[in-house]
């Protein structure tokens, strides 16, 4: 049997390290990679998950192809500006679209555009935007947030039908039309109507419970009740230090009267007596 000789043996002792130090990077880069791609998530609101087409000068989105939740709807796209969220864009987007965010941009939300995005819960939505068209959130049913901006002109018919989580929806003074059924099946709805006559009617002619509430009308009570609630403590502690300092007075005058009387039945030893 041919023996290895001494010079093959040292090179295979020498590379065995070489190897473990090879495969211990090889594994740790591994874990790093696969704890990047869990805890870094990388952007999925990329201009390539939108599909548009070019309308009047401006971007109008036709859909998207991401998985993502939450998106941003981009205010441009390839030089153009987005005006518009096109029909039927989002509609049923495999009911996993959980919060969208509207830009300045956008001037018009389009029929269907959102409708049975079942588990829609938040929309934010921006200044620029005119007109919100028929059916664009109907039956988005766990849809709780969403704040009409000031500007916005029209509410189209059935655009917030069967949004049974809805609560309380401010309408802007801007609104100058709100279509059929708008509202239809909002169990839970009030609308805010205090700045908007239109709305005002509309609500009366539908039976839409309405509020007149303030807006930021929450964050100012809450301020009163802190501030009462701070008066009353500093009252409380005012009264607590009264009495303490009370009884000691009370203490150190009975300590006095008590040492006064003692001193009165015990005269100086030391005087003289007459006779």
């Amino acid at each position: 049997m041919k023996k290895e000789s001494t010079n093959t043996k040292k090179y295979k002792t020498e590379q065995a390290p070489l190897k473990i130090r090879i495969l211990l990077t090889a594994g740790v880069f591994l874990l790093v990679l696969g704890l990047a791609l869990i805890f870094f998530k990388f952007p999925d609101n990329t201009y390539a998950k939108f599909t548009y087409d070019i309308v009047d000068g401006g971007i109008r989105i036709t859909g998207y192809t991401g998985v993502a939740q939450k998106i941003t709807i981009p205010s441009e796209i390839d030089g153009y500006t987005v005006k518009y969220i096109g029909s039927g864009s989002f509609g049923s987007h495999d009911s996993s679209l959980t919060k969208v965010t509207i830009p300045s941009s956008v001037i018009e939300i389009c029929d269907n555009a959102f409708s049975d995005c079942e588990n829609l819960t938040t929309v934010k939505l921006s200044g620029g935007l005119k007109k919100i068209g028929d059916s664009a959130f109907k039956n988005c049913k766990f849809l709780v947030s969403i704040e009409l901006p000031q500007g916005l002109s029209e509410i189209s018919a059935s655009a917030f039908e069967g949004c049974l989580r809805l609560s309380k929806l401010y309408i802007p003074s801007s609104v100058e039309k709100i279509g059929p059924d708008a509202f239809m099946g909002c169990e839970s709805l009030a609308l805010n109507v205090k700045d908007s006559p239109v709305a005002s009617e509309y609500a009366e002619e539908y039976s839409i419970p309405t509020s007149y509430a303030e807006t930021g009308n929450f964050m100012f009570t809450l301020a009163i009740v802190l501030t009462v609630a701070s008066v009353v403590a500093f009252i409380a502690v005012l009264f607590i230090i009264k009495k303490i300092s009370e009884k000691r007075l009370i203490k150190k005058y009975a300590e006095e009267s008590a040492k006064s009387e003692t001193t009165d039945d015990n005269p100086d030893d030391n005087g003289d007596t007459q006779k």
